[in-house]
């Protein structure tokens, strides 16, 4: 076993044998410890960031929020619980920072600054999100916080980061989408791109934030070392945009938008081959689409034959290549034939009799489903998802809160946000009297200190598609060894493979961008799990890891005996993880899928669109890249838990229980007795005008957003006064609110003669929050994403020099690493085994003699 492991070896297997996780139908057992309990974090955060916080609460951290209420502002932003009177606690600011505790300082005052800086002194992780050189001007930059705590991890979430040309822009929820490139890819391609009508960008970076903060702790708690963290929102975005960012570095193409479906590259279709994934049905709509890649031919016949059934008419498509080779030939007509009967199917039955007849079938269709029907989720009630807290002597809420299930050190129930400065009383002293910890390694004297967190390190990933190998990217970019366990079968091959776009524009199964991605840095070993050798093997690798990774069906891995249990009892120290869309428990645990329908199931899609129009669909699987920022964050507690006690565990992820962290506002809104959340186009209830505006070229678009009479001058001294804007219409906020569809038609005829990056520049000059709606072009292009080194050009045996996005954070002692490319399938075997296994070649030969390594 592996030294970043303390005393793993002397743990008995008996000990490991009753560390039996209650997902798998076991009691679960509790250390009566949270698995972050003793971290000390120190926040000071005025924005849904907050979520950082939250997420190491949840985790059993103790958090102390630094509020100034002369400054801060996100207290006061609505929606507000209903009928709580004058103390009416805003339902945005309540989400982020559960569990809790608020001290109230004035860091603009030299008594509040010291205190701050006394506080920082004791804690292991400071998240911060003031504008870059704000806390440097008051004596608190990292340096000089650093000189007094040499151990602190200081995370600094600012939406374009600590340097490059645009630090000192602003940046708001809309602007920081558009110029992510999310925006870009959503919506109807004749129609603006439009927004998530929840606030996304700052709780997506939030996730990252308690990620990064983290990874950082790791390394602290192994070396002693501390260091800087800078996170910018923008960098975050992109990494939930699926697959568009991919492809200008491939082939400098452009991903457009699909509306109800997207759109792939395709041969014999210029504008690409169009995909449906959002039907009406009887009572509402659900998620369904043709499948392509491994498991298609399998359930797209399933789906034709129940059509059948019903007395519809699919065409016959036997012969069909329904990979995405094969569909870069099939012609639209075609495609639209076999769509037509599809609808005409959906429209006649119910979502929920889809839902479970499609299970029983093999053809995986999802509701698409709304808040209200998400709150009244008998499967999350289950697994006991929400949370009543209390948050007043007259009201009680539930909120989302159990988003991970650890076998050994479950979460606590959710606690209440604090009232201002609840905590002022309780802290001093406990806090002064703190001391830091000893760091658990490298241990010897004369032993080399790591250079990165999870040097020495052994992941096996048996995953596939997304959540998973995202999640253990984060590993392999720092240091750790990550095998990934592949087939060489067509059919059960990871499907991401051949998911488009290709380098070059030419497909090959080591030609897919997404593929690249997110397997820098791993290697591949090709196992046949069907096969005695394959699994013998899998099992030495299984019991030789650190970490394991598998989203497979509940079962499948047990029925090649690679369960926790019968691995733990060998492996004891081994961090197990099971991510799965719906989680190990409740009645829909056997539900598989994939992650755009759960996507829909989770709630996005009705939430997403015009108001006077339909639910749109997001350009992919947004959970697929949600969850695995909140499974990497829940490993990396783990193993600073097994670092401190040497205990492994079980780890049971449900993606729609990480999704939904990041639709706490309207969930609770509407939970709370309040209006069903609508949708609401580019508007917002914070700031107006607010949205997306038509500029010079073919669909080039900005993002505006102003908030108040300041902005609104600033806004039309930096187009000249146009003499439009200068009406009594426009005088006032109110006004503007009242008349939004006249001030957005004479705004889009100012802006559609300017070009967008020229028109952002001049706003943002004057003081306005402006964006350009970002393609992959100008993603990859963008001079502060440049700045920061996001594109790395990597060389592959194959398709030789080639560009990856790096993840957001720049860590400033242990910088991502961008050594190796993707690998070819089945590439690594031999190295695998002979290095990791300990096998000899004659062994090897024989185990490959045996079909172990697959055909």
């Amino acid at each position: 076993m592996n030294p970043f492991v303390l005393n793993a070896a002397d743990r008995s297997a008996e000990q490991g044998s009753g560390r039996t996780p209650e997902a798998l139908g076991l009691p679960e057992l509790s250390s009566s410890k949270l698995v972050l309990e003793g971290l000390r974090v120190v926040e000071v955060m005025d924005n849904d960031a907050s979520l950082a916080g939250k997420l190491l609460a949840d985790l059993g951290a103790e958090v102390v929020k630094v509020e100034n209420p002369r400054l801060d502002r996100s207290r006061a932003q609505g929606p507000f619980l209903t009928g709580a009177g004058e103390k009416a606690q805003s339902l945005r600011w309540m989400g982020c920072n559960l569990g809790k505790q608020s001290l109230q300082l004035d860091v603009d005052s030299q008594s509040g600054c010291s205190a701050l800086a006394e506080l920082v002194s004791v804690a292991d992780i400071f998240l911060e999100s003031t504008p870059p050189g704000y806390l440097a001007r008051r004596g608190l930059d990292y340096g000089k916080l650093s000189r007094a705590n040499p151990s602190l991890v200081m995370v600094s979430i600012t939406p374009f980061g600590q340097t490059g040309p645009y630090r000192s822009f602003l940046g708001d929820e809309l602007v920081l989408w558009a110029m992510g490139g999310m925006l870009y890819v959503t919506g109807q391609q004749d129609s603006p791109p439009v927004q998530i009508s929840v606030p996304q960008a700052y709780l997506v970076a939030g996730a990252y934030a308690a990620l990064s903060a983290m990874i950082a702790n790791i390394y602290c708690l192994r070396t002693g070392q501390g260091q800087h963290v800078d996170l910018s929102v923008q960098a975050c975005i992109p990494w939930v945009a699926q697959t568009a960012p991919d492809y200008w570095p491939c082939f400098k193409g452009i991903q457009r938008r699909g509306g109800t479906g997207w759109t792939i590259p395709s041969e014999v279709e210029q504008a690409g081959l169009r995909r449906t994934t959002i039907w009406r049905c009887r009572n509402g709509h659900v998620c369904a689409y043709l499948i392509a890649g491994g498991p298609a031919e399998k359930m797209n016949a399933a789906l034709f034959q129940w059509m059948r059934e019903k007395g519809f008419n699919p065409p016959d498509m036997e012969g069909m290549s329904w990979d995405y080779f094969g569909l870069r030939r099939m012609k639209q007509c075609s495609l639209d034939e076999i769509e037509d009967e599809m609808a005409r199917f959906f429209r006649g039955l119910d979502k929920e009799r889809l839902f479970a007849e499609g299970q029983k079938r093999g053809v995986m269709v999802y509701p698409v489903m709304d808040v209200g029907e998400v709150l009244g989720n008998e499967h999350l009630k289950s697994r006991l998802y929400w949370c009543n807290i209390a948050i007043s002597d007259a009201h009680r809420l539930n909120v989302p809160s159990r988003w991970v299930h650890f076998s050994l050190t479950p979460l606590k129930g959710a606690e209440p946000a604090p009232a201002l400065d609840q905590h002022s009383g309780s802290l001093g002293e406990r806090w002064k009297s703190a001391r830091k910890r000893e760091p658990v390694g490298p241990g010897a004297p004369n032993r080399t200190r790591p250079k990165q967190p999870f040097e020495g390190l052994l992941v096996a990933d048996f995953s596939w598609a997304v959540a998973g190998p995202l999640t253990t990217r984060y590993f392999a970019e720092h240091g750790a060894t990550v095998v990934r366990v592949e087939s060489r079968d067509l059919k059960s091959m990871d499907i991401v493979r051949a998911v488009p776009p290709y380098y070059g524009d030419n497909p090959s199964l080591e030609g897919s961008g997404l593929f690249h991605r997110l397997n820098v840095n791993k290697l591949s070993m090709c196992l046949d799990l069907g096969t005695p050798g394959g699994r013998e093997l899998a099992k030495r690798l299984a019991l030789r890891a650190d970490v394991l990774v598998e989203n497979f069906r509940p079962g499948v891995m047990e029925k090649w005996g690679l369960d926790y249990n019968s691995l733990s009892f060998q492996n004891p120290a081994l961090i197990y993880l099971s991510s799965t869309n719906l989680g190990q428990t409740g009645p829909l645990s056997s539900y598989g899928g994939f992650g755009n329908l759960l996507t829909a199931y989770a709630g996005f899609y009705s939430l997403t669109g015009w108001p006077d129009g339909e639910q749109l669909p997001l350009p992919g699987a947004y959970s697929d890249y949600i969850a695995p920022i909140l499974s990497g964050l829940a490993l990396m507690a783990a193993l600073r838990h097994r670092d401190l006690t040497g205990e492994g565990q079980y780890i049971d992820i449900s993606q729609m229980e990480c999704s939904l962290q990041m639709l706490c506002l309207p969930l609770v809104h509407q939970g709370s007795g309040g209006t069903p959340w609508p949708r609401m186009g580019n508007r917002s209830p914070y700031a107006c005008p607010h949205g997306v505006f038509p500029c010079l070229g073919r669909d080039r678009w900005c993002a505006i957003s102003i908030q108040g009479d300041q902005q609104w001058r600033a806004f039309k001294d930096a187009l000249g006064k146009p003499e439009a804007l200068e009406s009594d219409m426009f005088s006032t906020n109110e006004d503007r609110v009242q008349n939004q569809d006249d001030i957005e038609k004479e705004i889009g005829i100012i802006t559609s003669a300017m070009p967008a990056e020229r028109l952002m520049r001049s706003l943002q000059e004057h003081g306005v929050p402006a964006g350009l709606v970002a393609t992959s072009e100008d993603l990859f292009m963008d001079p502060q994403l440049n700045s920061r080194g996001y594109y790395q050009k990597m060389r592959h045996p194959l398709i030789g020099d080639h560009w990856i996005m790096q993840s957001p954070a720049v860590f400033d002692h242990t910088p991502q690493l961008m050594k190796r490319h993707a690998p070819c399938l089945g590439q690594d075997n031999e190295s695998v085994c002979r290095k990791i296994l300990g096998m000899e070649p004659a062994e090897i030969e024989a185990m490959a003699g045996g079909g172990a390594f697959g055909q």
